[in-house]
Order: structure tokens, then C-alpha cells, then sequence
């Protein structure tokens, strides 16, 4: 039996979208002032690095930049966006008690890799751009999902301000670090998680309430509500990427083309500068491209 696999993508699969541009109330924010500017010692700082951690770090941000991450990573246009998740066996086994001190061995080799990726994961930050590591909860056949996250602080510090009015039952701030924030998000309820997901990814107003809306609707009577998608292609994917759920026969909305037309000019200009940083073998100094974009970005505002 063929099935069709966009239909019951989970919230993860699906929060991969544009900026959210419109509020959920009337609210007059504060100056949140912008992250400050990056040198070329402190923006994205990995030479010190091990090669094979450099090697890591560049492998993580093509895996971005190829993708919807393109869109955090070089531009303000998603507050946040999936880098890469890597499964870890690492998780307690449900017949272990919970609070048990001895879960994984000492000598575990996924937790040499995860430690490898946390100290990688350190390193990638520039200007309004930093990278955070963040577990997810659910844990399949003792799978420990782990999702690694491009930020783009200013936007994301906006969203959180902006939506004051849902961020506030957790105390939580423009200042509040985003690492906090997204595990917060992360292990709540089902409700709050996809609406927090929804902001902190992106989505549009009306497509964060029709997502939330659909999973109340389908958790209360058992039938999966259909759905179409709102599709912005990236370097490597033209569908399933950066991709919102929206009610079926949706027509696009002012807010929807404005964040399409927006990504196409990024995707653009991003296309052009690859090719200045791909390898003899293909593979793309991804380090370097971004450290010269946002170095150059910055001389440009001064």
C-alpha cells in the first residue's frame, strides 16, 4: 500500500517555514536591540579546532545552507531553523526506573559523539547567528533524537516579543536565552509545543492556529484532518524542507508570497556565492562562506 509521505508528518517534520508576519495581539514592543557585531577572530571561530572538528562544522552548515537553514544562517527570515538530527542509542530502557543513575556506559561511543558535535556546536556563532543543541523528548526503541538548530537571535528576540502574550506563562523574554526557550517548548504539552514551535520556526499566524487547531480537532475525535502545503524550495530540495501545513484548497495569502518572494532572493543569492567556496571534490567550505557574508554585512551597516 502506497503512502502518501507528507500526509502525517509530525510537527518537527513539518515547522520548516518562513517568517511569521503577522502578531496574536495588539501590543506596542520595546527596542530590542540588535546582537552585537562579530570580528574576524569571533565569527564562527573553529580554526583552533581539531580537523575533524572543523570538518564537522562544515559539514553541519552545508547541511544547512543547502536546506531551509539557508534562511536563518544567512538571512533573518526564519527565527530558527533545523540544521541536521542525529539518533543516538542512548536513551533510559522504560524498564530501568526513572532517576536511575547508571543508564549509559561509561565508554558509551555515541556519547564521544555527541560531545563531539556539542563542542562543534559551540564554535558556530556570528554576529545575530548561533547554533544550540537540544534533545528531543519522545525516545523510539531507545532512540535519543537530538536536533541541531541554526538561530538567528535578532528575529528570534522579536518573535518572543511580539508574541508576548503566550511566551509570558512561562516568564520567558526577548532576553531569555533561545536554548531555554526551545527546550521549554520542547517538553510541553502538545498544544503549546506546536503553536511555540510554529512562532519560533516561522509559520504565519494562520498557519501556526490551523496546524494547533487540526491536532486539537484530530486528538478529540480520532480522524486526521486533511491538509495541504504551502512549498519554498531550497538548494537541495524543492519540496518537504521549507514547507508549512495549510487547510486544503488554500489559496496563498499576502504574507504567504511575501515570504516566498523573500526566500527566492536569498536562495539566489546564496547560489551565486557557492561556487566560490566549493572544493575540487564538491564539498563547500561552508565556514568560510558564512564568515564572509556576515563580515561583509557588517561593514556594509557601519
Amino acid at each position: 500500500m502506497s503512502v502518501n509521505p507528507l500526509k502525517h508528518l509530525t510537527l518537527p517534520a513539518l515547522l520548516t517555514a518562513g517568517l511569521l508576519l503577522s502578531g496574536c495581539a495588539a501590543h506596542t514592543p520595546g527596542t530590542v536591540e540588535p546582537v552585537q557585531a562579530s570580528t574576524a577572530e569571533t565569527c564562527f571561530p573553529v580554526d583552533a579546532l581539531p580537523p575533524a572538528h572543523r570538518a564537522l562544522a562544515d559539514s553541519i552548515l552545508t547541511d544547512g545552507l543547502d536546506h531551509e537553514a539557508l534562511f536563518s544562517l544567512m538571512d533573518g527570515l526564519k527565527p530558527m531553523s533545523t540544521l541536521r538530527h542525529e539518533n543516538h542509542e542512548v536513551a533510559r530502557d522504560p524498564e530501568l526506573p526513572s532517576g536511575t543513575r547508571a543508564v549509559v556506559p561509561a565508554d558509551d561511543a555515541a556519547l564521544d559523539r555527541m560531545t563531539k558535535v556539542a563542542e562543534v556546536v559551540r564554535h558556530l556563532h556570528c554576529g545575530p547567528v548561533r547554533t544550540v543543541l537540544v534533545p528531543l523528548r519522545r525516545t523510539p526503541d531507545g532512540i535519543r533524537r537530538v536536533q541541531l538548530l541554526a538561530v538567528h537571535e535578532d528575529t528570534f528576540r522579536e518573535v518572543i516579543e511580539r508574541d508576548h502574550t503566550f511566551w509570558g506563562q512561562w516568564g520567558l523574554g526577548p532576553e531569555t536565552d533561545p536554548a531555554t526557550i526551545i527546550t521549554v517548548v520542547e517538553f510541553e504539552e502538545s498544544g503549546a509545543r506546536f503553536r511555540g514551535y510554529g512562532y519560533l520556526f516561522g509559520y504565519p499566524e494562520h498557519a501556526v492556529t490551523f496546524f494547533v487547531e487540526a491536532a486539537r480537532e484530530q486528538e478529540e475525535t480520532g480522524e486526521f484532518v486533511e491538509r495541504d502545503f504551502f512549498q519554498i524550495p531550497t538548494h537541495k530540495a524543492e519540496t518537504g524542507r521549507f514547507v508549512y501545513a495549510v487547510p486544503v484548497g488554500h489559496e496563498p495569502r499576502p504574507e504567504d508570497e511575501a515570504i516566498r518572494e523573500r526566500a527566492l532572493d536569498v536562495l539566489r543569492a546564496y547560489r551565486e556565492k557557492r561556487p566560490a567556496f566549493e572544493r575540487e571534490d564538491g564539498s563547500l567550505r561552508a565556514v568560510e562562506l558564512l564568515r564572509a557574508h556576515h563580515l561583509r554585512s557588517q561593514s556594509g551597516r557601519r
